[in-house]
């Protein structure tokens, strides 16, 4: 069998992706969450309306929160578990 004839299935998952990586779209997951609850607290239906996306709330939100989730991942890696 040649290189050619080797073919992966496997498509990388967000495990694979570096800590860094996964502690952003995590925190950005987060932000897209926190803003949503509060669209909606607010009577902003968040399927139809864009009005409750701000991108750079979001990014200050990434920027404030990626020491302490990329800490936490660190963390989750060593074997210590967290209480939400």
């Amino acid at each position: 069998m040649s290189k050619k004839d080797i073919k992966i299935d496997e498509k990388p998952g967000f495990d694979d992706l570096p800590i860094d990586q996964q502690a952003r779209w995590l925190c950005l997951m987060e932000a897209v969450n926190v803003s949503a609850s509060f669209a909606e607290k607010n009577g902003i239906d968040t399927d139809t309306s864009y009005k409750w996306i701000k991108p750079s709330a979001y990014n200050a939100y990434i920027a404030e929160m990626f020491p302490s989730m990329r800490a936490r991942l660190e963390q989750e890696a060593r074997g210590v578990t967290f209480e939400d």
